[in-house]
């Protein structure tokens, strides 16, 4: 079995660090550093090239690992000692699938990193994974088991969002941003906007700017209010529109009175109300048209309502 140290020696290196969300962008220079810190610690002196990617998802959109494995395979074919270093091997990926693909076929077989002897070495995790002149039976398998691990972590955080979305779904929630009812101005500039532009035919353009917003939003609301006519067709409620546009009208009363739903101005008692009425203004025709009743049970009985943290 080589070791990490001896992977490294008189080696020359590419080194690849990847976060897996846009949101994450504090970590990648951390992992960048890590990686350079934990080599001159192992004494790899050589300067290595680094590739780096930021919100990649599956084997196919990680054009940087992609590059990493070219230049990596490339400078072997010259007849250079080459590793391909992660801080960790789930950074080169965290699906058992996908591992093996990447490792062994891309970007084909002749071409791969297994193929050509470049074996990734996982520092964080003092392993060399097996190529095909030089296997590693033992790092092999601790690599294929850490990367399983990290996919069984994704799918269960995956299955436990999609479970708590439906959840929240069947009792009228639904993840987004809150459609803004501009409670403040008035008249109701979704209702006005229906009235100029369906029933004057005033342009989209010309009515959104007369209510003081932006084209682009006469152009949403446009959009929003075709699909909830044509939706109301298909389930033989023709009045759904006026449903819709008088459930606008009602929530904006309720805001008037108690503030805002949503935003950091809003108590628990609205943003539970928000959230309830949350379904009913994105899809009018999956659920209840709110009553006056309900949005009162929705305030009154506001810890009902909330995410559970927020109740407290």
């Amino acid at each position: 079995m080589v070791t990490v140290k001896e992977a490294l020696k008189d080696s020359t290196d590419v080194r690849y660090a990847r976060v897996s969300t846009r949101k994450q962008t504090e970590t990648l220079p951390t992992q960048v550093k890590d990686i350079n810190s934990k080599l001159k610690q192992l004494g790899h002196s050589k300067k290595g090239t680094t590739f780096t990617e930021q919100g990649s998802g599956t084997k196919h959109d990680r054009a940087q690992l992609i590059a990493a494995i070219n230049m990596a395979v490339e400078q072997a074919k010259k007849g250079k000692k080459m590793v391909f270093v992660v801080r960790d091997i789930q950074r080169f990926s965290r699906s058992a699938l996908d591992f093996g693909h990447l490792y062994k076929f891309t970007p084909s077989i002749e071409e791969s990193l297994w193929f050509n002897d470049v074996p990734i070495v996982a520092l964080n995790d003092n392993l060399v994974v097996g190529t095909k002149n030089v296997p590693s039976a033992n790092d092999t398998l601790i690599g294929s088991i850490l990367v399983s691990i990290g996919g069984q972590e994704v799918d269960i955080r995956l299955d436990q969002t999609k479970a708590g979305q439906k959840a929240a779904a069947e009792q009228g929630i639904v993840q987004g941003v809150a459609q803004n009812l501009y409670y403040e101005s008035d008249p109701n500039p979704v209702r006005a906007f229906y009235d100029m532009f369906y029933k004057m035919e005033i342009p989209q353009g010309k009515a959104a700017l007369a209510l003081g917003r932006s084209r682009s939003w006469g152009k949403d609301l446009k959009n929003k209010i075709n699909g909830i006519i044509i939706e109301g067709e298909k389930i033989g409620n023709k009045n759904l529109i006026e449903d819709y546009l008088d459930t606008t009208d009602l929530i904006r009363e309720y805001e008037k009175e108690f503030g805002p739903r949503t935003g950091r101005l809003a108590n628990k008692r609205m943003i539970a109300l928000g959230r309830k009425t949350s379904g009913y203004l994105k899809f009018p025709w999956r659920y209840p048209k709110p009553t006056r009743e309900m949005l009162d049970e929705y305030r009154e009985n506001f810890k009902d309502y909330l995410p559970k943290r927020a109740s407290n």
